[in-house]
């Protein structure tokens, strides 16, 4: 059997190439060059194509095996996601306001819970709106509603008795007015639950050190900053919990270095996520690079 030559696609044509190939020499070891060098080329680009179909087919098969496998799920989304879950515990709810539900993971995980709550999901994305409205319909999740919307026109009045605000507000430019628009919705003794990254974050690998999150119009927040503009404007704060830890911003860092290859990702997500729980477990007092606020709304 011949050795195939692996030729890069880039070099399948290159300057060397041209040199090579226009040299003066005769008609018949010009034909024999030309149909040598770019056959090799070819050759090539068929070994290249082959093997790509070959890893296609094999991400659909192991695709339908783990459904993930092709969209495999952000580390920092569930590390926020497990907070969430060990947090609503306690709090009951009937109306539940989902404020920049995003794809629809906090409003869906609801109503699995609790089938009877009535669930207002409000994006200001188009396509993520109509994609959870298709998504709550094949799940026959006839309680939510899913409404396209800028969150700072909102005009509830005491309408919920939960809010859900999950890593948007550092996505909002005029913060107080989100926070207004947010406190004036939530009913007496109402509860909100809001997340957000810390600004000042630390990191493990340096490529991580200038890292900006698309969309972002500040980094984040101090958890006594947040917590003073929601005081500010009547919210009375139960609970300040810092998370993820130092675990949590590895297995976040590591998510980022290898999730471009499915292959590799699978293999150490049972590592990640043990990551993620001891990041849930253990944090220091200054070393976390993110924080969710329980408030209430309290009559006087």
């Amino acid at each position: 059997m011949i050795k195939q030559s692996k030729v890069s696609i880039n070099e399948f044509i290159s300057p060397k190439t041209i040199i090579y190939i226009t040299k003066k020499r005769s008609l018949k070891e010009r034909v024999y060059q030309i149909t040598y060098f770019f056959g090799r080329r070819l050759g090539s680009l068929h070994y290249f194509l082959r093997v790509t179909l070959w890893r296609i087919k094999i991400a659909r098969l192991i695709g339908k095996i783990i459904p993930s496998f092709n969209n495999p799920p952000h580390i920092g989304e569930l590390v926020r996601f497990l907070h969430f879950k060990d947090e609503i515990k306690g709090i009951e709810f009937h109306d539940v306001l989902d404020a920049g539900c995003g794809w629809g993971k906090y409003s869906f995980f609801l109503s699995e819970l609790n089938p009877a709550v009535n669930i207002i999901s409000v994006d200001i994305s188009y396509l993520k709106v109509n994609k959870n409205k298709i998504e709550a319909q094949r799940r026959n999740m006839k309680n939510i509603g899913f409404i396209k919307k800028d969150l700072l026109n909102l005009n509830y009045d005491n309408k919920f008795d939960l809010i859900v605000c999950v890593d948007v507000i550092e996505h909002i430019k005029d913060d107080e007015k989100l926070i207004k628009v947010l406190y004036k919705a939530l009913k007496p003794d109402g509860c909100i639950f809001i997340r957000t990254p810390r600004t000042n974050q630390f990191r493990f690998f340096s490529r991580f050190k200038d890292h900006k999150t698309e969309g972002h119009v500040r980094e984040g927040y101090q958890p006594e900053e947040l917590g003073s503009m929601m005081e500010k404007q009547g919210f009375t704060i139960k609970k300040i919990r810092k998370t993820p830890g130092v675990f949590g911003a590895l297995a976040w860092e590591l998510d980022l270095i290898v999730r471009e290859n499915a292959y590799i990702y699978h293999l150490i997500y049972p590592l990640l996520y043990i990551l993620s729980l001891m990041g849930m477990k253990f944090v220091g007092k200054t070393r976390f690079n993110g924080f969710f606020i329980i408030a209430e709304k309290t009559t006087t």
